[in-house]
């Protein structure tokens, strides 16, 4: 297999994965008894983490 259709594979698969995290992530923070608007909240505060890294030129794939 080529890099470039590993690449593509990978890229493929991240949306189910990143889905699948994200339900489960849900899942604790309400099981924990997280508001929705809690989990908003951490929501906007992980936006704001991933922009700062991205302005301040952080890698964003540590594999």
């Amino acid at each position: 297999m080529s890099p470039q259709s590993t690449s593509d594979s990978l890229n493929h698969r991240a949306p189910v994965q990143t889905r699948q995290v994200a339900r489960s992530f849900f899942g604790m923070l309400t099981n924990e008894g997280f508001t929705h608007h809690q989990i908003v909240d951490l929501a906007n505060d992980l936006l704001a983490m991933v922009q700062q890294d991205m302005r301040d030129g952080a890698p964003s794939d540590k594999r």
